[in-house]
């Protein structure tokens, strides 16, 4: 059994709420995901055992194997054991941007450790440009392909720089973008 980490619970509680598309911050908001839970999954999780897990109660206490269990069996794993495993694959509760949400001229500021940051125009369809850069190595008007930006994760893009030539790059490979923003004109 592997041990109960404070990430692996900050990732189940993000997972939960992506599942059921509502931030849990209020009692309300917990007896509303019991009762999703109880429904959906057959499983009894009581709202103060969420308010616990979230944090909402400050009672300093180690949540039960079981009660992750189910929650994982929730998520669609067989239990808590298999969620930390997480596999290869899995849904990203981390902020977000997808394509699907911008619109053509959106500007989108990137960042990521040390000091890295990069503004990019969205072209259309999966295409964006870079406008402006700091201490990165990408260059002024390279152009590549995306779908998605998410914090925490490391954002791989092909395309092509202002000269022709082609490339590959990697921002964020050891902690991911630690910033998006889309920028408002």
């Amino acid at each position: 059994m592997r041990t109960i980490s404070p990430t692996d619970i900050e990732q189940l509680r993000h997972a939960v709420e992506a599942r059921v598309n509502r931030r849990l911050q209020s009692p309300i908001d917990f007896d509303w995901c019991s009762l999703r839970i109880a429904e959906q999954a057959g499983e009894r999780i009581s709202p103060t055992t969420l308010k616990r897990l979230w944090g909402y109660l400050e009672e300093g206490h180690t949540p039960r194997l079981s009660t992750l269990s189910s929650l994982a069996r929730f998520l669609g794993m067989t239990d808590w054991d298999a969620w930390c495993a997480g596999g290869d694959s899995g849904f990203i509760a981390d902020q977000t941007l997808a394509v699907k949400d911008l619109t053509v001229g959106d500007r989108i500021e990137l960042s990521w450790l040390p000091d890295r940051w990069c503004v990019v125009a969205f072209r259309g369809d999966t295409n964006f440009v870079v406008q402006d850069i700091r201490n990165a190595k990408l260059p002024l008007g390279a152009t590549f392909k995306a779908t998605v930006f998410a914090t925490g994760h490391s954002l791989y893009i092909a395309g092509t720089m202002p000269d022709g030539s082609g490339f590959t790059y990697v921002a964020g490979r050891s902690h991911g973008l630690s910033g998006i923003k889309l920028l408002k004109e």
